[in-house]
């Protein structure tokens, strides 16, 4: 019944906007599948009324304390998170700074009133087997990552200098739930790797006096470190800006490649890998200067190395798609100066790759 208010709701949203005002005399099994509905023709632009159907699941929301299924109080709440989300992504600028602060009560209040669990209520295949599927579409983990979202579109479209009225509220959540010992340690690193381009953006300067919070360094804590890393490589391209604030960070990874017991995933290895070539063939890495891809070569199997030699190829092999001839001689330069200089290591050594 629930799926089936949720398909109509889709196709004809205005029509079903009274049904959900009076949620109350709806079986409380039902809303979460009707929120879908209206999601569902938020994303298909379909949708009207969004100061109005917010104040709805706003009081929704209050209205959670008096039910006391666990189960149907998280799937209303992951429902209103999901639409939140699609809303960040949907629609326009100006309906999200009028928003703003329903949007954040929406997201933020909800998560420090119930002490939820990691409940995974979505089988989604983003960043599949990486602990960023684990935790992106956990209740909080979406709610932390609206809230990420949403104070870097505040951000990006304020002017220079205008003071942005949430902001010293996220600073302060940020502060807090850095500690280290918070039982939901690795979901905020996942989260915080994840967007940390947003961070940087939002405030760089901020965001780097906390990077050693985020990528924390303690033998004790090492699965923090893990998954903040995973989540930082495989969601980011390179970045010339990031890679140098990060170098020590990826000499760290380059040594969890070779523990005992390595946490990164075999497509955080190929993103790491690609970061340290791109850095390299364009020469803000180079072999003369505390160079990262000769750490990489001195410091991984020949399992790691022939993975190098494998993506060096396949750069090689797209060079011609390169329209600058210069960069394009540049780069293939670099790539054997990098062969020769590997060849003279191994005669020295008297070994092979």
């Amino acid at each position: 019944m629930g799926r089936a208010y949720s398909i109509l709701i889709k196709e004809n949203p205005s029509k079903y906007i009274t049904l959900i005002q009076d949620f109350k005399d709806i079986p409380n099994e039902y809303l979460s599948d009707i929120i879908d509905g209206f999601k569902d023709a938020l994303y298909e632009g379909n949708l009207t009324n969004l100061d109005l159907l917010l104040n709805i699941f706003n009081d929704i929301t209050k209205f959670l304390v008096s039910i006391e299924e666990k189960d149907i109080i998280y799937g209303i709440q992951f429902a209103v998170a999901q639409f939140i989300e699609v809303m960040l992504n949907k629609t326009s600028i100006k309906a999200i700074i009028e928003n703003q602060e329903l949007i954040w009560f929406l997201n933020w209040q909800s998560l420090q009133t119930n002490k939820l669990d990691y409940k995974k209520y979505s089988d989604s295949q983003r960043y599949h087997n990486t602990p960023l599927s684990h935790y992106l579409y956990t209740l909080k983990g979406l709610k932390f990552d609206n809230m990420i979202v949403l104070i870097d579109i505040l951000h990006k479209n304020s002017n220079k200098g205008e003071e942005i009225p949430l902001l010293d509220q996220f600073y302060q959540i940020i502060h807090e739930i850095l500690d280290p010992n918070l039982k939901e340690g690795e979901l905020i690193r996942a989260i915080l790797g994840y967007r940390l381009n947003s961070l940087l953006r939002i405030n760089e300067s901020w965001a780097q006096e906390r990077l050693d919070l985020i990528f924390i360094d303690d033998k004790t804590k090492r699965s923090l470190w893990d998954v903040a890393w995973d989540c930082y490589i495989l969601t980011h391209g390179f970045s010339v800006k990031i890679f140098t604030l990060l170098k020590s960070q990826y000499k760290k990874a380059i040594n969890r490649l070779n523990s005992t017991s390595p946490n990164i995933s075999f497509d955080g290895k190929q993103s790491l890998i690609n970061h340290l070539i791109n850095a390299y063939l364009i020469e803000v890495d180079d072999l003369d200067n505390d160079s990262l891809i000769e750490y990489l070569f001195l410091h991984s199997n020949s399992e790691t190395r022939k993975l190098v030699w494998q993506i060096l190829s396949s750069f090689l092999e797209n060079i011609n798609k390169i329209e600058d001839i210069e960069k394009r001689k540049n780069i293939s330069k670099r790539y054997f100066d990098l062969l020769n200089y590997r060849i003279k290591y191994l005669k020295e050594k008297g070994s092979i790759e």
